[in-house]
Parts: structure tokens; sequence; C-alpha cells
């Protein structure tokens, strides 16, 4: 009876610990949205990218864009090869006739071909050279259950710095669009303390905020964007979770 019970403590301590490392961490807190305080619960999101911030409840992460690009080359794949299983039934003799006739000029063309290749290679390898401390981070999409024209778009950057913030910021403002509102560059503070850069635009109806957070290492490169008619409350409220940024590494 003894081993029974000494077996089940240590199982529920198990048990125990596993939750502990794998539940999500949550909190609770006052926020002022559009002028009106009001308690939210957020659930601490971790980026793969090297952050976190506090996802508020309501929010979640959309389809990134290497999964809707991934998404859209197995689309096309798949029309591409019903595609060429009925052109290859069609044209079998057409391609046998023209294969033979394209040997003959491939021979004579592949010194060339060589030589252009080497060519490429020896460019591509200087620009890999170039670009070799520079990682790529998918951007990461966040939107609220309750609104499909609100998003919050995150993207990570390993070749910008500090530096490069009002070059940036300037770069997302511009609009050709005459009737455009384009505020001026502004420093906010993070919840961190740390400091980052943002610009207002309001143009088509449509409010972007964008942000530069620079880390050691790792730059975000954020849009909060939403209808003007939805109101000032969705941007507060992603102000908020923008505010909330930490660097993991």
């Amino acid at each position: 009876m003894k081993k029974i019970f000494c077996l089940l403590l240590i199982l529920s301590m198990f048990v125990s610990a596993t939750f502990a490392e794998t539940s999500e961490q949550t909190r609770q807190r006052d926020i002022t949205v559009d002028g009106v305080t009001q308690t939210i619960d957020e659930t601490l999101y971790t980026s793969s990218s090297g952050y976190t911030f506090w996802l508020q409840e309501g929010w979640a992460i959309q389809l990134d864009w290497a999964e809707m690009i991934e998404n859209q080359s197995e689309t096309q794949a798949t029309a591409d090869e019903t595609t060429a299983d009925t052109a290859a039934s069609a044209g079998a003799a057409t391609e046998a006739a023209a294969d033979e006739t394209a040997a003959d000029a491939t021979a004579s063309s592949d010194a060339a071909a060589v030589a252009t290749d080497e060519a490429n290679d020896a460019a591509a390898t200087s620009s890999s050279d170039a670009s070799a401390n520079e990682s790529t981070f998918s951007a990461e999409i966040f939107a609220p259950s309750d609104h499909e024209e609100v998003f919050l778009t995150v993207q990570p950057s390993t070749s910008l710095t500090a530096e490069d913030a009002d070059a940036s910021l300037e770069e997302a403002a511009y609009t050709e669009n005459t009737d455009a509102t384009v505020g001026e560059i502004a420093t906010f503070t993070l919840d961190s303390g740390s400091e980052g850069k943002t610009v207002e635009v309001r143009t088509g109806g449509i409010v972007y905020r964008y942000y530069f957070i620079a880390g050691d290492g790792l730059t975000l490169c954020v849009t909060a964007s939403y209808p003007e008619a939805a109101g000032e409350a969705y941007g507060d409220r992603m102000e908020e979770m923008v505010k909330s940024i930490e660097f993991t590494a």
C-alpha cells in the first residue's frame, strides 16, 4: 500500500511539474482605451523570432507570410501538375521531335552555359557573403476576433539598427495620396523602459501606426492598421500590446 501511495505521489508531482512548464502565462490589468479604463486579460505570446509581448483576450495570430506563401505554392503546384499531365498526353509526339532538334543545339551551347553558370555562381557567392549575417524571419500577423479589417503585423529584421529608425519610418509613411495626414516621427517608451520610434498615417479611411523597435541584434518593424470608422479603441489596444514587447535574446 505504501509503495502504491509513493508511486501516486511521484506521478502527481511529475504531472504538476509538466503542467507548470507547458501552461500559458496570463495576467490581468487595467488599461485606458479611448478615454475609458477597463480590465483586460492577456496571454504572453513568445515568438520563435526572439521577442515576446502580451496578447490581449480576443486576439490571435493569423497565417504568417511563410505559411501563406507555402499554401499558395502547394495550390499552384497542384494546378501545374494537372496542366502538365494534360499537356503531356497531347504533345508526346511533338516533344520527341523537338528533343532531337534541341539536342544538336544544346551541344553547341554547353560551353557558353558552363561559363554563364560559373559567373552566376560567383555573383551568388558574393551576394551570399554580403548578407551572411542576415537572418530571414516571416512577418507575424495578429488580429481580433471582432473585426476583420484590424491587423497588427510584426516584421523582425537582423539587418536594421536603431540608426535606421527615421529612414525606415519615413519610407513606411510615404504616400502619394495628397489627402493623407502624415504625423511627425516621435519617440515612445515601452513598458520595459526601452525606447522606440513611431509615426502615424491616415489615408483612404485607414489609420496606420508604424513602430520601430531596435534591440541587440534584432529589430522589429511593427504596423498597426485599422479603419478610422472603427474608432480609436483598436489603435489604443494595439499600442498597449506594442509597448509590452520585449526581446528574448
